[in-house]
């Protein structure tokens, strides 16, 4: 994706957010949305990267799908891991709050959709949300 594609993805996937949390009755999907809206926030801020590969070669990096295909060699689910790393490296003033959302999210897909506090998970990702979107977008 693009910045722009990237960015748009990211507010598509805020209103998402927005439309569930009104009720706060699929926490799942709250914690899920504002993930992958922080997720194409970040990208659109880490990307395009300049990447140097130690043997004097230097290239721009455009997406998270090139720099899968091109350092990792790989298009599958390291995705998430190595973008948690870039995160840290790129972004680390919203690292707490991207791992936070990035953990929640994985919790909430593959062991349980149920959150013992759904008020206050909705209200830390929406917080965790709004602090990434505005460092991602000043």
């Amino acid at each position: 994706m693009s910045k722009k594609e990237d960015l748009d993805h990211a507010l598509h996937n805020e209103k998402v957010f927005n439309h569930l949390l009104i009720n706060k009755d699929f926490t799942d999907w709250i914690v899920t949305t504002a993930f992958y809206s922080a997720l194409h926030f970040a990208d659109s801020k880490i990307f395009p990267i300049n990447y140097n590969n130690g043997k004097g070669i230097k290239f721009q990096i455009e997406n998270m799908e090139s720099y899968a295909i091109s350092i990792l060699n790989t298009s599958g689910k390291d995705k998430h891991k190595c973008r948690l790393n870039l995160v840290q490296k790129y972004l680390n003033p919203i690292y707490v709050e991207f791992s936070w959302l990035f953990s929640a999210c994985k919790s909430a897909r593959y062991n349980d959709y149920k959150f013992p506090q759904p008020g206050i998970t909705c209200q830390t990702a929406a917080d965790h949300l709004a602090t990434i979107k505005n460092y991602c977008t000043k």
